[in-house]
Parts: structure tokens; C-alpha cells; sequence
């Protein structure tokens, strides 16, 4: 699963660059004049974002039949299924868990995959689609600088 988090926390920096326009030259005949200006640069540098996996997603025991089906698995590992799908509940599900680190209340995106392909050995495959995270778009660091991402 490839999942892509942008930082959104900034830091500021400005500086002075002078001298950048270096000898800016005007021909009066013959006499020749130099000048120098100075400018304003200023940087914005994006804090690091952190993800340690803590759980993966496990969809459990499950067995499909002729009849297509989905099944559901939501951030807090619950599934649902429907269709050709069956559920084998003495074994448990759960949504994939990341612990994201940073500075102290910084926000960042969180991007999702449209799909992933899942194929086994003998060449079955599985599409998981319709990913969802808590939080969902946007995600913001307590105070200690962490927050729990939850994906399913």
C-alpha cells in the first residue's frame, strides 16, 4: 500500500542577497555608471513527518463463492460483507495503524490510493478500492508532536 503524506507545518527564514543585480551599467557616452541594490529572500522550510506502521490491514479468513462480493473494512477493523462473501469471524480483522511524528501541531494531507491490486502465489487477486483514513483529509499533531492514523 503506498500512502503519501504532505507536511503543511512551515518555518520562516529571511535573509538580505545583496549585490545580486551586480554592476548594472549605463552608457552616456562616454561615461559609465555602476550601481547596486539590495533584495529581500525569504524560504519556507517544511518540518519532517514521520509514520511508523504499527498494524497492518488484515482483512482475516475470508471465502468467496461463484457470486462476486465486497468486503468492508472499516478504520476501526470491523468488516462487513456482502455479495458472494463470507466472513470468518473467529478470526479478526483490522485496519492498517500509523503513529505520525513531527513538530508540535503541525497539519499535513493525507492521499489515499484510488486501488491496490492484491494477488496471491497461485495468481488470485483481490481489489481493495474506497480506502478511508481517521483522520480523513487532513491531519493535525497534538501538542507532543504525534497522532494516530488509522486506515481500512
Amino acid at each position: 500500500m503506498s500512502t503519501q503524506i504532505a507536511p503543511k507545518s512551515k518555518l520562516r527564514f529571511s535573509g538580505v542577497l545583496a549585490g545580486i543585480l551586480g554592476l548594472l551599467t549605463l552608457a552616456a557616452q562616454t561615461s559609465v555608471y555602476a550601481a547596486t541594490a539590495t533584495a529581500t529572500v525569504t524560504v519556507d522550510v517544511v518540518s519532517t513527518i514521520r509514520l511508523n506502521n504499527i498494524t497492518s490491514m488484515v482483512f482475516g479468513d475470508i471465502a468467496s463463492s461463484a457470486s462476486s462480493g465486497t468486503v468492508i473494512l472499516n478504520t476501526t477493523g470491523a468488516r462487513v460483507s456482502t455479495g458472494g462473501v463470507t466472513i470468518n469471524t473467529s478470526v479478526p480483522g483490522s485496519a492498517a495503524t500509523f503513529d505520525v511524528m513531527g513538530d508540535p501541531n503541525a497539519s499535513y494531507a493525507i492521499t489515499l490510493p484510488a486501488a491496490i491490486t492484491l494477488t496471491n502465489p497461485l495468481g488470485n487477486s483481490m481489489l481493495v478500492d474506497n480506502l478511508n483514513s481517521t483522520p480523513s483529509s487532513f491531519g493535525t499533531l497534538d501538542g507532543s508532536g504525534q497522532q494516530v492514523l488509522q486506515v481500512g
